[in-house]
């Protein structure tokens, strides 16, 4: 059993699977960190990225050209990282 498996669930809805293509963006003139959104809810997501390690607290998520989430981080492992939606 691992630590991730005995946290209590507290999310306000479901995350739904979506693995698709993202990039986490530090600033606006950032290259960005790929990832890939594991899955995703209204209050957040689950990211697989490249290099978790460099995912500061705050970061803006870019799904698509015209669709990017301002993003807190809430915890991070060797592989994934999830992130809670602070923008509405």
């Amino acid at each position: 059993m691992t630590v991730f498996s005995r946290r209590k669930n507290t999310r306000q809805s479901k995350r739904a699977p979506a693995r698709r293509a993202a990039m986490i963006r530090i600033d606006a003139d950032s290259l960005g960190i790929p990832c890939i959104v594991w899955d995703i809810s209204p209050e957040g997501a689950k990211l697989a990225a490249s290099r978790p390690r460099l995912v500061p607290e705050d970061f803006t998520l870019e799904l698509s050209a015209r669709v990017h989430r301002r993003c807190r981080r809430r915890w991070r492992s060797k592989r994934f990282v999830a992130a809670r939606f602070v923008d509405g």
